[in-house]
């Protein structure tokens, strides 16, 4: 090899060490979460018998929001949700419903979240608790069970 390749080749490297920093390395290879089915399952007597706000979260790639929401509680989301709509309008994509204990909703399909670099499900409980779940990249169909005391996550 003769030095001028070897220059070229040796830059190429350092360039792609550099990649991780830049916007367009998010673009082309940040992970992507995008819950597209969904079954929810409503445990019988759950929330002393009353309805429960459930949300689906979808986030952009803002890291400051990501952390910000990754911290929160259910009733933190939901006391905060519209300002932070308001605030992250293009950032956020919500999904809402209200389920009641012993509902089915069959397993749907769900259109494509506007934003989809992290998303989360909160559940608003009567009793106190996190009532959140982060998704993951391999969650894109799920079955939500909401029991007495939380709820879980699993692939459908």
């Amino acid at each position: 090899m003769t030095p001028f390749p070897r220059r070229r080749a040796i830059a190429a490297v350092a360039s792609l060490a550099l990649l991780p920093g830049c916007a367009a390395y998010d673009l082309l290879f940040a992970t992507r979460v995008a819950v597209r089915r969904i079954e929810i399952r409503v445990a019988e007597g759950i929330n002393e018998n009353s309805p429960v706000a459930l949300d689906l979260v979808h986030l952009s790639g803002n890291r400051t929001l990501i952390e910000e929401v990754a911290k929160m509680t259910a009733e933190d989301w939901f006391g905060r949700k519209a300002q932070l709509r308001r605030d992250f309008r293009d950032e956020v994509d919500v999904r809402s419903w209200e389920v009641v204990p012993g509902q089915l909703l069959p397993r749907s399909w769900l259109d494509r979240p506007q934003v989809n670099r992290a998303a989360f499900l909160f559940a608003r409980y009567r009793a106190p608790g996190p009532h959140r779940y982060r998704l993951t990249e391999n969650e894109t169909d799920i079955l939500v069970v909401l029991e007495a005391s939380g709820f879980s996550v699993t692939p459908a």
